[in-house]
């Protein structure tokens, strides 16, 4: 008769009939006459729980190998079963620690867990992500006030690191024609960062003929620190005579030109709008984007 069959119905007999029980309660056998059997190991007592060595399965309160691989190692709990928390000899963290994980992943059994800022808002952080990660942020608000949030999603100080600057809007209200010369009365737009004793520090493309237009895929990078001034100036490109100047605007200190104010910084950018003015030659908005890289 083939070998699991047999293996099989003894299973089921030992299920049916039971084993004798000794004075302690544990299942005992006539596999080791001196009385001794460690438990978890083939024909003998299952540990408490219903758990056998690698290779056996608790029938009965008995380990028994059905399939014929074998009792395997005697360490009384198969590995699947062993507990997940750490090697306190070694001192290695639990699987699913952010401990030497931050900003990446770990897993936990099947299921992956998270050490980023943005495992907050998908809800899947690994347990210990808030102690073993301090410091981590996905907006400005989650910072201290004298700190802004990286898009590496660190907490640092405002001043003296570089920025991305984008234009997210411009918008031109402006009665008169800027190209009255060339017959066409919109401008083909660019525009200009200066900074400082950095200087000019980038220039866009240019948009032709638009009244209304965005820059967010052309990033400026700006090293901003709390003295220097920055003015941003748009132009309408001329390749016959000199650019001429649209609009420009600057950050505002007492009427002139000054420093970037950190309120700006943690805004995450500003916003200048001049276009409802009737007084005003120039009609304007323009929307910038600030944030640290």
């Amino acid at each position: 008769m083939d070998s699991y069959i047999i293996k099989h119905w003894i299973v089921i007999a030992l299920a049916l009939v039971g084993c004798p029980a000794d004075d302690t309660g544990s299942a005992n056998t006539d596999a080791a006459s001196d009385g001794e059997c460690t438990p978890g190991t083939e024909a003998c007592a299952c540990i408490e729980g219903g758990q056998c060595v690698t290779g056996l399965v608790c029938a009965s309160n008995l380990c028994v190998d059905i399939d014929g691989t074998g009792s395997g190692d005697e360490s009384g709990v198969k590995p699947e079963e062993s507990s997940s928390s750490g090697n306190e000899e070694t001192g290695m963290p639990p699987a699913g620690s952010c401990v030497g994980n931050c900003g990446g992943s770990d897993q936990s059994g099947d299921a992956w867990c998270y050490c980023s800022p943005s495992c907050m808002l998908a809800d899947d952080c690994c347990s210990d992500y808030e102690s073993a990660c301090p410091g981590g942020c996905l907006f400005n608000g989650d910072c201290d006030a004298s700190d802004v949030c990286t898009g590496g999603q660190e907490c640092i100080p405002a001043f003296d690191h570089v920025y991305e600057l984008t234009v997210k809007s411009w918008r031109d209200y402006t009665p008169d024609c800027w190209d009255s010369f060339a017959g066409d009365c919109l401008a083909d737009v660019f525009f200009t960062v200066f900074y400082g004793t950095q200087g000019e520090v980038c220039r866009s493309t240019v948009h032709d003929e638009t009244s209304d237009t965005e820059w967010i895929d052309e990033p400026c990078d700006v090293a901003i620190n709390e003295t220097d001034v920055m003015q941003i100036v748009f132009y309408d490109f001329d390749d016959v005579t000199a650019n001429d100047p649209t609009n420009s605007v600057c950050f505002n200190t007492g009427g002139e030109c000054g420093a970037i104010g950190i309120e700006y910084l943690r805004a995450g950018g500003a916003i200048w709008d001049f276009s409802s003015d009737p007084a005003a030659d120039d009609r304007f908005y323009v929307e910038i984007g600030l944030v640290a890289k």
